[in-house]
């Protein structure tokens, strides 16, 4: 049974009127008409009459109209008492968020889940992509924010944003350059990190375009350490090193030919049941995430203190 038509039919035998009915419910005379016909059939009864007075509800309507009062009372009061929800929101949520774009995105999303929703305790779990996709899995976890590098078959994922990837080197090393063709990269030595080959293999495999991967790590900070010695090159997220780009710790230059991008989800396990607390944090991290800085300026690489 549609509480909306039980709504309109309430409306018109109280005012007696369907036009009264018409101006308070802000629709058509027959629309109203329709849905108290479609009520009428529905229960296969009659529930007005006319008069020359206006409308009266029959015996069967005066029925309707007595629990239909009821009804609608306590649908408001389902409404009430679920407005103020989201702000008395409580609860433990736990998030996942690779070492790439925790140290960006974790602040932001901690201290807008704190100001909004002091009740809601939020734990940042920060791995690697492969490890939070196995704990959202396993239920360690409530959120991840995960790399798209594959078909998330068992799990639900959102969009959040495309995260541009550059060529990074040492301070001065790629001095004065805007932008590098994807194979003029292979002439570098790489250092790869395993959760970016396959982003990487599918922008070179089409071009025939062979990186030189001289060595592989899976930590970032240990990765930026070892670019900053000089020598040799990573692929990274802008993200990963814009404060040290813009620092002049590193030079960080924009791929092209093709552009090397990621795609940045944000997932939850679907067998598991969604709080609400849950979802107003997936909402923060959808807002926060649009407040990152994932692609780089056209400015060439220059020093901070020039």
């Amino acid at each position: 049974m549609d509480i909306k038509r039980i709504e309109y039919f309430v409306c018109v035998a109280k005012l007696g009127s369907f036009s009264k009915a018409a101006q308070m419910l802000k629709l058509t005379q027959p629309a109203i008409s329709r849905h108290i016909q479609a009520l009428e059939q529905e229960l296969r009864v009659r529930l007005l009459y006319r008069t020359t007075r206006g409308v009266m509800p029959t015996e069967a309507g005066e029925i309707v109209l007595t629990h239909g009062e009821v009804l609608l009372e306590n649908a408001q009061r389902i409404r009430t008492a679920l407005e103020g929800m989201g702000q008395m929101a409580e609860g433990e949520v736990a998030i996942g968020i690779p070492p790439t774009i925790a140290p960006a995105l974790a602040p932001l999303t901690l201290d807008a889940c704190k100001k909004a929703y002091p009740n809601i305790v939020l734990h940042v779990i920060e791995g690697f992509s492969v490890f939070l996709e196995q704990s959202l899995r396993l239920g360690k976890i409530d959120l991840a924010v995960l790399s798209l590098n594959a078909e998330f078959d068992d799990l639900q994922v959102t969009p959040l944003a495309t995260d541009e990837m550059v060529l990074v080197g040492a301070a001065n090393s790629m001095r004065g350059r805007r932008e590098i063709a994807l194979a003029e990269v292979s002439s570098l030595p790489l250092i790869v990190s395993r959760g970016f080959r396959p982003i990487l293999d599918q922008c070179t495999r089409p071009h025939n375009i062979a990186l030189n991967y001289v060595m592989e790590l899976d930590s970032i900070t240990l990765t930026k350490g070892m670019i900053m010695r000089g020598g040799r090159f990573s692929i990274l997220p802008y993200v990963v090193v814009s404060d040290e780009a813009g620092a002049g710790l590193v030079d960080a230059v924009r791929i092209v030919d093709p552009v090397v991008t990621r795609e940045i989800v944000l997932g939850v396990n679907p067998r598991r049941p969604k709080t609400t607390a849950i979802e107003l944090v997936s909402k923060i991290v959808r807002e926060q995430t649009k407040k990152l800085i994932l692609t780089p300026t056209a400015e060439p690489a220059v020093r901070a203190a020039e």
